[in-house]
């Protein structure tokens, strides 16, 4: 049996700690983490910010972050 709330509420937590600016050097992981969790949903179920977040961890450009102040 699918929990897909589960599934959803892991996934955004993993965005959020990706967006945490303390955890910019594992930013990739907390990407795929949350990528494999909204892949764990089925594609019918999907809501159109999970397909958007799926292609885009997907699409990540692997460009380190700016330490610069702005």
């Amino acid at each position: 049996m699918f929990d897909m709330e589960a599934y959803r509420a892991n996934a955004n937590h993993c965005l959020r700690m990706a967006e945490d600016p303390l955890n910019w050097k594992h930013r990739r992981t907390w990407l795929n983490m949350a990528a494999t969790w909204i892949g764990m949903i089925p594609q019918s179920q999907l809501r159109p910010e999970e397909i958007f977040e799926k292609a885009f961890s997907c699409q990540e450009t692997q460009q380190a972050p700016s330490n610069a102040r702005h």
